[in-house]
């Protein structure tokens, strides 16, 4: 007998205030009611908004206000991951709330993930299309997305939340026609939100070399010239080219 696919959401927001309702809402769509969410903004940017959306949608809201100034991500989804499991989810997707799962012919989670429910804990790696913001697409390559298609309490969610890093411990399932709809760049103000929050961040880490510190000590040095010139640049890509699948795939 399969067991019942109970799914939930794991997030971490700190920036993403612009799209977040609009996520939950789309996870509600394809058949997600349970969300644990941590917000790492100081200044509780969300709380009021998702509190509404709870009972607007009547679904289940697990908020935790964590405010940080680095990139906390592992030590805060494996949080909620461990939350969730113990509550009885067992369907378990680490996303961004800039990142929409698409589904494809499927038309929820429960009959996708359902197709793989009498294999024994397992998760999954899926691609991720980029929409930028000038109407351009492009597939991220190499990395993918990590979902906990049977999650366990020993999986360790690593990278953000893209991968399971003890993977050779558990099944990864071979998932073909879905992927998430990914959308990092909405405007210029919010660029230069992202830019500034995620640099920080991976700066105070000590992480200097990641490409938002780079993105982050550009613009400090370029100003407004330098913050036009990358959101032209970020509104041209993608434009008029054959869209490739990733290499990975």
């Amino acid at each position: 007998m399969k067991a019942m696919v109970r799914p939930a959401v794991l997030m971490m927001v700190k920036d993403d205030d612009d799209i977040l309702i609009q996520a939950l809402k789309h996870w509600v769509d394809i058949g997600v009611y349970t969300f644990y969410i941590t917000e790492t903004n100081e200044k509780q940017k969300i709380s009021l908004g998702i509190w509404q959306f709870e009972e607007d949608f009547n679904v289940n809201v697990h908020y935790r206000h964590d405010p940080v100034n680095t990139f906390d991500g592992h030590r805060i989804i494996n949080a909620l991951k461990d939350h969730a499991i113990t509550d009885g989810y067992n369907c378990l997707f680490p996303a961004d709330a800039d990142e929409f799962l698409n589904l494809g012919t499927y038309s929820n989670v429960q009959e996708w993930v359902g197709e793989y429910q009498s294999l024994p804990y397992w998760w999954c790696e899926v691609p991720y299309l980029n929409h930028w913001p000038g109407g351009g697409k492009s597939w991220q390559d190499p990395q993918g997305k990590a979902i906990l298609g049977k999650a366990h309490q020993d999986m360790d969610i690593s990278i953000g939340n893209h991968v399971v890093t003890n993977k050779s411990d558990w099944g990864k399932a071979a998932v073909l026609g879905v992927h998430y709809d990914h959308y990092p760049f909405r405007s210029k103000e919010q660029m230069v939100q992202k830019i500034t929050s995620h640099g920080t961040a991976f700066i105070n880490m000590g992480l200097h070399d990641h490409h938002y510190p780079q993105l982050y000590r550009a613009m400090q040095a370029g100003g407004q010239a330098w913050i036009d010139a990358h959101w032209k640049e970020l509104c041209g890509r993608g434009i008029d080219k054959e869209i490739q699948a990733p290499k990975w795939l």
